[in-house]
């Protein structure tokens, strides 16, 4: 990747949030006698000791060589060929996984989840550290955590999981967690468990057909994922959709790695759809994150966005959406529901039609308690505006809402005599809304707002 038009397009995609990081066990390290060491063969050294005193054959330690398989699978192997149980592979699997609470997540895991472009996480690694990187990142932020796993009733993404505004982490091949390894394991191990993993992920009705969706339709960013040649090559197949691998476009993956770490035959393959993607010889995984980051600082320091849109509160509050042109009765409005004791916010700093803002009035149109839609003549204007965008994310969270709660969320109020309930030029289902009169907005808004405050959950 050696040209500044590249980067420059791969940052326009993520700023446009068409691009999701696959992240592997490459990326991810903890700290260890005053280094970092990969998590996953420092679990499974741990966990051959631990089987090694249980068993009644020695159980080695992992290979510890460049192109070496998954550690932990490898551990697992042995295990179970010297006649070892499955139950006491992960009964002491969870004893090495449970030591290891309260880790910091690694830096390149923080550099990536620092990105705001980047609203879906894809991870095939079963630890917790890619959610506690976003929640390192970006303060005050509960990331959304999906795992999948074959008999599992919940395996998908919402299908209006990006109104939300928050991010998620999807974990591909299971999670672990200390409850469920006292029940039935929730995340794969073995080769066999992987290969029922990505059997299952196919299966229709019942697979993750959102997630498969968004894997087919936006650019992939292979981070550290090191599978066998056989797996890469499936999950690659799996995530074109219905699509032929030669019928990619360019750029619709790219895998940062340095040959020595993978199966040549895996090279050989992908270079065999250069068009579809782009193999980064010249970076690791964790110096193509660093890269990354370092130019997305610059980006948004350049753009001044961080100073685009003042943050909304974070307490109970009103969102007033409004035309530009209307700015100075908006103001009138938030002035007069403060001394009401309501506080009100809006994009100050509006943009119209700017992608810089996405994720900030998502996520405010999220937390808000009471949605107010500004309607006057300029609400009429032709062509594509800014306030219509969020009218449409204010009604894609409405149904995620407690039922009590979703009648009044949204209301409209006319500043002026231009528009009417009945005028044709506004959306249908606004026009079907109750409107607040003019002449009483503020009585009416404030009853309300009280009503929602207490329907909404806390």
């Amino acid at each position: 990747m050696q040209t500044e038009a590249r980067w420059n397009r791969l940052l326009d995609k993520v700023e446009d949030g068409k691009v999701i990081p696959i992240v592997g066990r490459d990326l991810v390290t903890i700290p260890r006698n005053g280094s970092q060491v990969e998590l996953y063969r420092h679990v499974a050294t741990e966990l051959a000791r631990r089987l090694d005193d249980l068993g009644d054959e020695p159980i080695p330690e992992p290979t510890d060589s460049p192109g070496a398989k998954d550690p932990i699978s490898e551990v697992a192997l042995s295990w179970l060929t010297s006649g070892g149980e499955l139950r006491d592979l992960y009964d002491e699997l969870g004893e090495v996984m449970d030591g290891l609470e309260g880790v910091e997540a690694p830096l390149p895991l923080r550099q990536l989840a620092e990105i705001e472009g980047f609203s879906l996480f894809v991870t095939t690694t079963f630890d917790g550290l890619m959610e506690t990187a976003v929640r390192a990142a970006r303060p005050g932020v509960q990331p959304h955590v999906v795992k999948y796993f074959p008999s599992a009733e919940q395996t998908d993404l919402p299908t209006l999981w990006e109104s939300t505004g928050e991010p998620y982490v999807y974990h591909l091949m299971g999670r672990y967690s200390s409850a469920a390894i006292e029940g039935t394991p929730e995340f794969a191990v073995t080769e066999e468990e992987t290969l029922e993993f990505v059997h299952s992920l196919q299966r229709k009705p019942g697979g993750p057909d959102q997630l498969l969706k968004e894997l087919a339709e936006k650019q992939l960013l292979v981070l550290g994922v090191t599978f066998p040649d056989w797996l890469m090559r499936f999950m690659i197949r799996m995530s074109n959709g219905d699509r032929r691998l030669k019928e990619l476009k360019s750029g619709r993956a790219m895998f940062p790695l340095k040959a020595a770490q993978v199966d040549p035959g895996l090279i050989t393959f992908l270079g065999g759809f250069s068009r579809g993607f782009d193999i980064l010889e010249d970076y690791t995984a964790a110096s193509f994150v660093e890269e990354l980051n370092g130019r997305w600082r610059e980006r948004r320091q350049a753009k001044g966005s961080e100073s685009v849109s003042s943050a909304p509160p974070k307490d109970v509050f009103v969102f007033l959406s409004y035309a530009n042109e209307d700015r100075k009765v908006v103001e009138e409005i938030r002035a007069g529901l403060k001394q009401h004791g309501i506080r009100a916010w809006f994009d100050e700093d509006r943009l119209e039609g700017g992608d810089d803002l996405k994720m900030v009035i998502k996520s405010a149109i999220t937390a808000c308690t009471l949605f107010v839609i500004v309607l006057s003549q300029h609400s009429l204007t032709p062509g594509i505006r800014w306030f219509r965008r969020e009218w449409a994310w204010a009604k894609d969270v409405e149904p995620m809402l407690p039922a009590n709660a979703r009648n009044g969320f949204i209301v409209p109020v006319v500043v002026d005599d231009a528009v009417t309930p009945h005028d044709e030029r506004i959306d249908g289902w606004v026009r079907g809304l109750k409107w607040l009169p003019k002449d009483r907005f503020l009585d009416d808004a404030v009853e309300l707002f009280r009503k929602q405050e207490k329907m909404r959950p806390k």
